[in-house]
């Protein structure tokens, strides 16, 4: 079973979305300690990152009103309607099969911390479309299908986000890659 995979011991029905429930934190994240920062931005409301260092011990989850000024190893951002907007992984940890864990550990976090659920935006990007529907498989829900006249130009083209959605809160003149620290 995919859950066992990701040490999911159980999934708790909320609303129309599923929690997953973890034995531990999931092994593709080992290493790794999270941050979530409460931001008021038009769009966004809250950044969520993974940083794979030794700020702080492994597992550590971080709730904060403030944002390190590290570059994430992963980050997302989630907007008013508990949706993820932009998602971002450095280079030196793509194609490791990443995103769709830190999804559901993200889910976890939201759910646990700040009784929200959150879910994944349809409107994506064909590089994120593989994680999604691993996410979703994993919680056992249905995959809707966005309608393309809703379609932003990241769908559409299939091009970049922009690479600091929250400027000026966080990671000005940054460079994403490599270990942070």
């Amino acid at each position: 079973m995919i859950q066992a995979q990701y040490n999911i011991i159980d999934l708790q029905e909320v609303d129309k979305h599923s929690v997953p429930l973890f034995s531990s934190m999931p092994d593709q994240l080992k290493g790794s300690w999270v941050h979530v920062s409460k931001v008021d931005l038009s769009k966004v409301n809250y950044v969520i990152g993974v940083y794979f260092n030794n700020r702080y011990p492994e597992g550590t989850i971080v709730m904060s009103d403030m944002i390190p000024s590290e570059y994430p190893d992963m980050y997302a951002t989630v907007n008013k309607d508990s949706i993820t907007e932009r998602v971002y992984i450095t280079p030196n940890y793509r194609k490791k099969g990443l995103l769709a864990v830190f999804g559901l550990i993200g889910r976890f976090i939201f759910y646990k911390y700040l009784d929200m659920t959150v879910d994944v935006s349809y409107d994506s990007s064909e590089k994120n479309k593989k994680a999604m529907n691993i996410f979703k498989s994993t919680l056992n829900e249905k995959i809707e299908e966005f309608p393309e006249e809703k379609k932003s130009s990241i769908s559409v083209f299939d091009i970049n986000p922009p690479r600091d959605p929250v400027y000026p809160n966080v990671w000005h003149e940054h460079r994403a890659g490599g270990k942070n620290g």
